[in-house]
């Protein structure tokens, strides 16, 4: 279960989670009318969006990136 929105206070963070969210949905979608091809993509979207948030340093609030979590 995602995490509500509500309890998301920073920005980037939500942007992270709404990303993996579409993905993860993405993926699920995919398994339903089995599409290896959608499968595949969500999970190098997942892969992707993982990837530019931890090169990036801006998911900091949960400690990634090299960053103290405040």
């Amino acid at each position: 279960m995602l995490l509500p929105f509500a309890l998301i206070t920073d920005h980037t963070l939500s942007a992270f989670a709404i990303a993996m969210g579409v993905a993860f949905l993405f993926g699920v979608y995919g398994h339903i009318i089995h599409s290896r091809t959608m499968i595949l993509t969500a999970i190098l979207l997942i892969a992707a969006i993982s990837l530019y948030f931890v090169i990036d340093g801006t998911t900091h609030a949960s400690g990634i990136g090299g960053l103290p979590a405040p």
